[in-house]
């Protein structure tokens, strides 16, 4: 492919800059030629980021130990049996500690104040022990500039709850004398992925949130037995909001507590490891809950803190808070979210709907260093073709193109549809295609219909076609084909239809158990 000519004298001036700042740009500009003019933003992208990581190497001991921010922030215990907390709250007056342990004094034990905003308290042990018991409640104390107190959950907490009869959540200690151990290393990356996307609370036909042991003793079982080799987490974060589906995070470094404790989630975990399932988390790192008592919103008392001050800090149409990562503290309160002890990533996949160049490519080339872009156009074509055209009129050629358009050697997860589509204003595929007979019509005993029929063969022929020339790995959403409504019950949209979904799911988990697979259970309701 030839390269677009230079426009002038300066513009081959400024190739030339950005090729001997950015190490291995001329490999990214062979790859493709067409943004030779932009080479100054590979430039300005690659000097930013070489600067943060100079900045953090000087000031914070270099990328890695920044990265674990967790370990330091927050509350520890010391080997001794004391404890150590250490919080970020620039805009804070005053910072203490109290709760269960202090009979909820608010200003007995307050912290010291360090430089740049961060503040530590240090708590000697209590007859060897922790003054601060596992399980028991805390709150930070921040008295605001203004003279204001303000209780506040840690941004750091790692289990927050909510009681039956609480509308906020609470901060609890998470210190057990008997944590669980991973048993099991976690599986080589795959050469190309096979994504399960999950939200444990609707892994369950039964009419409650499910939990991180239903979901390891019942759903990680069929999903090795499927196929997949990896999964696709949603909604780990805590958030106060359930049907936010996990996107409004409240405490960045807390599991859910709906679904079990930590130790659950580790569990689950190790035991997708020793199936060879690669876990992946869908961590948010864009926005957060606007909650302040049981959020990061106003934390020390701020309309920033970890946010963008004024209206550029809110995000109006998602209702929620921006993060400011020209902040290096609000940087190391979100990097820790995707490198942890638990679950380390193994692969970075980045949803995106720019287009942007060079997602995927290494940053030495001035690119965003992502593995896996999301494939958004896909879902897009396939509801738009359900939607606005007849059988007939499908463009084949249209379709064959929005599957492989795509930038050359970036790798992209393809998908037929995921939540996105099933939940967010929209259905299932399934449902465009067969809707209400999806009730009435899918037993062996009903009879056979058109719609059913076109149904299920357009729904495999989309996933086969998306499959095959959609990308380098592939996604699907769990239980696609009619968990829609039961998302819609849990979240309170609708609960007309709960009977008719638990039975489709105990139907097909009653055929499982007979020894029957997908494919037979699908081919049942073909050959009638």
């Amino acid at each position: 492919m030839a390269a677009p000519a230079a426009a002038d004298k300066g513009s081959e001036a400024h190739l030339e800059a950005a090729l001997a700042d950015v190490p291995e740009l001329a490999r990214l500009l062979e790859i493709d030629p067409y943004l030779k003019p932009f080479a100054s933003d590979f430039q300005r992208r690659y000097k930013k980021f070489t600067q943060i990581l100079s900045d953090i190497g000087e000031n914070e001991g270099g990328i890695d130990k920044f990265s674990k921010g967790y370990e330091t922030f927050g509350i520890h215990r010391s080997a001794d049996g004391g404890i150590y907390c250490k919080e970020w709250a620039p805009g804070a007056e005053a910072v203490f500690l109290t709760g269960d342990f202090n009979g909820w004094n608010p200003f007995s034990h307050p912290y010291k104040k360090l430089e740049y905003g961060k503040w530590e308290l240090h708590i000697p042990p209590k007859q060897n022990k922790s003054v601060i018991p596992h399980g028991s409640k805390l709150k930070v104390v921040i008295t605001s500039k203004s003279g204001e107190i303000l209780y506040r959950i840690s941004p750091w907490a790692k289990y927050v709850v909510r009681e039956s009869d609480n509308v906020n959540y609470d901060w609890i200690h998470w210190d057990p004398d008997d944590t669980y151990k991973l048993k099991h290393s976690r599986p080589k990356k795959p050469r190309s992925l096979r994504i399960y996307e999950s939200h444990v609370g609707i892994s369950s036909h039964e009419g409650k949130i499910a939990s991180y042991k239903h979901f390891t003793s019942n759903v990680l079982p069929r999903i090795k037995d499927l196929g997949y080799n990896c999964i696709q987490l949603m909604a780990i974060m805590e958030h106060a909001y359930y049907a936010s589906f996990g996107y409004q995070i409240t405490s960045f470094f807390a599991a859910s507590s709906r679904y079990g404790t930590p130790e659950e989630l580790k569990e689950l975990v190790d035991t997708a490891h020793s199936m060879g399932i690669t876990v992946l988390l869908d961590v948010v790192h864009s926005h957060a809950s606007k909650n302040s008592e049981d959020g990061l919103n106003m934390f020390d008392g701020t309309d920033s803190c970890y946010f963008h001050s004024g209206p550029r800090g809110t995000h109006d149409l998602w209702d929620s808070r921006l993060f400011n990562y020209s902040s290096p503290k609000s940087s190391q309160g979100s990097l820790p979210c995707g490198k942890s002890k638990v679950l380390p990533p193994p692969s970075r996949s980045r949803k995106d709907v720019s287009g942007m160049p060079a997602l995927c490519s290494p940053t030495s080339q001035g690119g965003g260093g992502f593995d896996y872009r999301l494939a958004m156009a896909i879902p897009d074509k396939w509801i738009q073709l359900l939607k606005e055209f007849k059988d007939e009129d499908w463009n084949m050629g249209n379709i064959v193109y929005t599957l492989t358009n795509r930038r050359y050697l970036e790798k992209c997860v393809a998908y037929a549809e995921s939540h996105d589509q099933a939940l967010v204003g929209d259905k299932t595929l399934a449902f465009w295609l067969m809707d209400a007979e999806m009730y009435t019509n899918m037993s062996v005993l009903a009879p056979f219909t058109p719609v059913i029929d076109r149904g299920i063969q357009l729904h495999k022929m989309i996933r086969l076609i998306t499959h095959g020339l959609g990308g380098e790995g592939y996604l699907n959403f769990m239980e696609v084909n009619f968990h829609e409504k039961m998302m819609e019950m849990q979240f309170g949209f609708d609960e007309d239809n709960l009977n008719e979904e638990r039975k489709i799911t105990e139907r097909t988990e009653k055929a499982k158990e007979g020894g029957k697979s997908n494919n037979e259970i699908s081919g049942d309701r073909e050959q009638r």
